[in-house]
């Protein structure tokens, strides 16, 4: 399962991956701002920043340094401002991308399918009757047989997001390492199995949170050859570029929303054998912001 939580104001994911995979993902419950950050604080308009939100809570990652003056260089982390008046309730969560359900109130995943030919893509998905993510009374599957080509599939794969406003370019670096791991799905699961992409969504409405509407393309690149867990392998790697000098800021607002874009991160579960039996394991993925 993909558990989302915040540890020191890093966003970190836990990925905990079983006989039927589920997803506990953090939410994005929305909350009009009185006022965007980008446009009122001195720090921010002089500076920089970048303001990452759920709608509920937000983080503000500085350029300046408030301790001893000066800005963060090229290529060093920003400075997360602990306290920020802006901040509003709570920590800020991931969020399923496309709702605002905060994971403590629900429960939701992606079902593994039937792979019948061994292709790695599921031919047969489960019938999901009462949208809950995970198998359970009412949902069925249609027959099949069970041979040596036969495997379970990620039916969807997994998008977590989380919406970023930002008057400033930066980079998005990305760590993984393992938490925990039981039974043989743990060996038939390795971090080079586990499919991993980002990329960016502009302008939308998610469930009546509307965001990017005076945002602009913030000339958004994912950096290439980052194709599963094993590519940001115990040491923080840089995954996507924000390279618009002025990030995704373009005209004043009255709520950081409409200055926003949708930061999506995909996992993608691999085809695991009916051999692997009953097991879990467990991934532990943190998020940075640098400055460019």
């Amino acid at each position: 399962m993909f558990r989302s939580a915040l540890h020191n104001r890093l966003k970190r994911w836990l990925i905990d991956a079983g006989a039927a995979l589920a997803l506990i993902l953090c939410g994005f419950a929305a909350r009009d701002a009185q006022a965007s950050w980008l446009d009122d604080d001195f720090y921010c308009r002089i500076y920089g920043c970048i303001v990452v939100g759920d709608g509920n809570a937000y983080d503000v990652y500085d350029v300046y340094r408030f301790s001893g003056g000066g800005v963060v260089a090229a290529g060093e982390e920003l400075i997360p401002w602990v306290g920020n008046p802006y901040e509003g309730g709570g920590t800020v969560d991931m969020l399923e991308s496309g709702t605002l359900t905060p994971a403590s109130a629900s429960f939701s995943g992606d079902l593994l399918g039937i792979d019948t030919d061994g292709d790695g893509i599921a031919e047969l998905s489960p019938f999901d009757s009462n949208n809950s993510g995970v198998l359970d009374m009412g949902d069925s599957l249609p027959a099949f047989g069970a041979d040596s080509t036969v495997n379970f599939s990620s039916a969807n794969g997994a998008t977590h997001s989380l919406y970023i406003a930002a008057r400033v370019d930066f980079s998005v670096y990305m760590r993984a390492g393992v938490a925990s791991g039981e039974g043989n799905l743990a060996a038939d699961m390795p971090p080079e199995s586990v499919g991993f992409a980002v990329s960016v969504n502009q302008q939308g409405n998610d469930s009546g949170l509307s965001y990017g509407s005076r945002a602009v393309d913030p000339d958004f690149y994912a950096v290439s050859g980052i194709n599963s867990l094993a590519d940001i392998w115990q040491i923080p790697t840089e995954v996507a570029q924000f390279r618009r000098s002025s990030g995704t800021h373009s005209r004043r607002a009255t709520d950081v929303a409409d200055q926003a874009v949708r930061l999506d991160v995909l996992f993608d579960a691999p085809a695991v054998g009916l051999e692997a039996g009953a097991g879990s394991v467990e991934y532990d993925i943190e998020l940075r912001f640098y400055n460019r």
